[in-house]
């Protein structure tokens, strides 16, 4: 483990431990496991024990900063109950929710407003693991685009990426950690209407690359291309479920992608089994990039 804080930083995942006496026999059963003695004296309100968690594996201890409480970032921090979780988003409803499921910590912030992002970094301290989740979808034909509709993409979607970046790099490169960014199918393949957001992604791709080759060897740096995802973002195009039925019948695989899709490849670039793996964008997209059928 380390040190204690491990164990009180832990985050709820289930089944749960909550009565002092139980978690102290437990402990002392699982003689194969390093747990200090003391980890049976911390208070049981901050230190509700896994069963499933195993305290060897490097992924417990790392510290993962998440941008984005809903759709894959809520996804995200379920997957990795039972580690040091971070998350941060403008909205304080989701990240209460997020909070009483999964036991992460939160900061509410904007991070389209100068110094949030640094803001944030700065109150986590100790980043192995650094993911920006957060997005939108600009779908308009170029007669109707606008300077705004750039400026405003652009600073939603991909300032504040290469900023998290620049503000965690001391901290991931001590800890020898690994980025996750954000990109979307539109910047691979050209779709009709999807000029803005495509553009503001695409920029995204052009920086996973650049800051891989920055914070190389001690950062990895990795990017997910996706297509449509079920999820509160998705909906914003395919509320409809005969426009959902539409889109998803575009795709090889005939259906829309999950959160979880694209949280279980997160999750695995997140940790040291993808160790080889750096400055690479990846599609999850149901074959929509690649393949025509």
């Amino acid at each position: 483990l380390g040190n204690r804080h491990h164990l009180t930083d832990c985050l709820h995942s289930t089944p749960l431990v909550r009565d002092r006496s139980k978690r102290r026999l437990l402990l002392s059963q699982r003689k194969d496991r390093d747990v200090p003695a003391e980890a049976s004296r911390l208070r049981p309100v901050s230190c509700l024990l896994p069963l499933n968690v195993s305290f060897t594996s490097s992924l417990f201890r790392m510290s993962v900063l998440i941008f984005g409480s809903k759709g894959l970032g809520a996804a995200l921090a379920r997957r990795l109950a039972g580690q040091r979780v971070h998350v941060a988003s403008r909205s304080q409803d989701a990240l209460e929710t997020l909070a009483k499921d999964t036991g992460c910590s939160f900061s509410v912030c904007d991070v389209t407003k100068e110094g949030e992002v640094k803001r944030v970094v700065e109150e986590v301290g100790d980043v192995k693991g650094l993911v920006y989740a957060v997005g939108n979808i600009v779908v308009k034909p170029p007669s109707r685009v606008t300077r705004k509709d750039l400026m405003d993409c652009f600073l939603l979607n991909t300032v504040p990426a290469i900023e998290a970046v620049v503000a965690a790099q001391t901290s991931l490169k001590q800890n020898k950690g690994s980025v996750v960014l954000f990109s979307t199918v539109a910047s691979r393949v050209g779709l009709p209407s999807h000029t803005v957001i495509a553009s503001a992604k695409g920029a995204v791709e052009a920086a996973t690359r650049s800051l891989a080759c920055d914070l190389a060897p001690d950062v990895r740096v990795n990017c997910i291309a996706p297509s449509l995802v079920e999820s509160p973002l998705g909906k914003t195009v395919a509320a409809n479920p005969k426009i959902a039925e539409a889109i998803a019948g575009t795709h090889p695989l005939k259906r829309l992608g999950t959160s979880d899709d694209l949280a279980s490849l997160t999750e695995f670039l997140l940790k040291d089994d993808s160790s080889w793996i750096t400055g690479q964008i990846l599609s999850v997209d149901g074959g929509k990039s690649c393949l025509l059928k």
